[in-house]
């Protein structure tokens, strides 16, 4: 009987060693399957999100056509003038003065010498005359007519600017600004 109690003994302890062994794995196992589960929701939650966000965006941008820049004519320099005046007028921006500039890259008083040839025109760059205006408006005045002239078929961009209080009246900004209107040759 000995040795039965002791086979029963042996076998009980086996049973509770396995017993326990196997609570304690299961229940770190469990955990970690419930941490990675609460992941995957997660995972999933933004994914369909995601996809909300980017079906959206695409819908937004399908009315949307992108504009080509072009480069103007100096004979087109004229209606240039008057589609800022235009968005000038839409945007509540008063233009006070614009001011007339010859060529930027012609050089005041420069002659050769007498006998001497002049030297040969050199193309550098992309031609541009220079727009500048005066202009009175509020700030977030200014920010919009900026922000269409970005947007313009024509390429131009703000060579120079100068924002200052009217004395005047205080929600009123005097601007000066040079505008780069990029022509042909």
């Amino acid at each position: 009987m000995d040795d039965k109690k002791r086979l029963i003994l042996i076998a009980l302890a086996a049973v509770i060693f396995i017993y326990v062994d196997y609570i304690t794995l299961f229940k770190f196992q469990t955990k970690a399957v419930a941490s990675v589960n609460a992941k995957i929701a997660k995972s999933r939650k933004d994914l369909v999100e995601l996809n909300k966000n980017l079906a959206l965006m695409q819908e937004t941008g399908k009315g949307k056509e992108k504009k080509i820049k072009r480069i103007i004519s100096e004979e087109q320099l004229s209606l240039l003038l008057n589609e800022i005046e235009n968005v000038a007028r839409k945007n509540n921006v008063r233009i006070t003065q614009i001011k007339a500039v010859k060529d930027p890259e012609k050089k005041k008083g420069k002659q050769p010498p007498k006998g001497e040839k002049s030297p040969p025109k050199v193309e550098k760059g992309p031609n541009y005359k220079l727009i500048p205006l005066d202009l009175s408006c509020s700030y977030h005045d200014f920010g919009r007519f900026l922000n269409e002239l970005e947007n313009m078929e024509s390429f131009i961009s703000v060579g120079e600017m100068k924002i200052k209080a009217n004395p005047e009246d205080m929600l009123k900004q005097d601007v000066n600004l040079v505008l780069k209107a990029y022509v042909k040759r």
